[in-house]
């Protein structure tokens, strides 16, 4: 049975960096991918044909990545279904021969079910790796790249990581903290390595090697920084990050129901915030 590997990660949390160990370690990213770029100088592993579909979906359904109101289950059926079809097509033309494939955007944390459904009709084992990053860590770089609040930055992060952690229950999956990559690079691609059950070879020791920098990371905050008037569910996620202990399920579903609640107090300036 084939299988596919879904990173589902907020953006500006190591995402990519793992999606460059990950191709090193043999998993396929299809034929047309995103280029480097001065933000991601070493690729961002991402397939266009990918990223341009979740593009398409939000915005018919009058949206986008930034958009913290975005709810899945308002796409009427008729469009879903179209949408999982095109998915199908994508997987058949990019990854028909690939075996162990690699799929990752940011977006699919949000549109998950639609590719969820396209890997079932097709038979396609599911695993998932949630990279995850201190949110003020990425606030502040989402406020470099996008002149995003803090504020707006951290209802972001939030929505992507409660909506993945969600959506990859059915299914084996690993958490992965961008500082485990950056500080203990051997270690971590041996948790990889298990994860995947894939072979690491000399050459894709000396590739990962070369790939890991040390300034991946440009901007590094204590998880203590956490300020005691920020909402609660802010606070007790950085307690559960601070923790790495990401089996109590219904210590998540807690901090999702009461994130959740906060969203109906929370206007809606990222739908204003330009798509990256």
């Amino acid at each position: 049975m084939k299988t596919v590997y879904f990173i589902l990660g907020m953006h500006r949390s190591g995402t990519s960096a793992l999606g460059g160990v990950l191709n090193a370690l043999g998993l396929d990213v299809g034929s047309y991918l995103m280029p480097a770029n001065e933000t991601n100088p070493k690729g961002y592993f991402e397939n266009r044909y990918i990223y341009w579909h979740n593009e398409k979906i939000l915005n018919e359904n009058d949206s986008k990545w930034s958009d913290s109101q975005f709810d899945i289950s308002s796409i009427p059926k008729k469009k879903y279904k179209s949408y999982v079809d095109e998915s199908i097509e994508i997987l058949n033309k990019e990854f028909q021969h690939s075996q162990n494939f690699l799929i990752k955007d940011p977006r699919i944390c949000i549109l998950f079910p639609i590719w969820e459904d396209a890997c079932k009709i097709l038979n396609i084992d599911i695993k998932i790796l949630i990279p995850y990053r201190n949110p003020l860590e990425v606030a502040n770089s989402l406020k470099s790249r996008n002149d995003f609040s803090i504020e707006q930055s951290l209802v972001l992060w939030s929505k992507h990581f409660f909506q993945a952690e969600y959506y990859s229950r059915p299914y084996q999956r690993i958490f992965l903290s961008f500082d485990y990559l950056i500080d203990d690079t051997e270690n971590y691609t041996k948790d990889l390595e298990k994860f995947t059950e894939l072979d690491t070879s000399t050459s894709s020791k000396e590739k990962i090697n070369n790939f890991i920098e040390k300034d991946f990371k440009h901007i590094n905050i204590s998880m203590k920084k956490i300020k005691s008037n920020y909402p609660t569910f802010i606070r007790e996620t950085f307690e559960l990050l601070e923790e790495n202990d990401f089996s109590d399920l219904q210590k998540f579903d807690a901090i999702r129901h009461e994130f959740n609640l906060s969203l109906i107090h929370i206007s809606e300036p990222t739908r204003q915030a330009e798509i990256s």
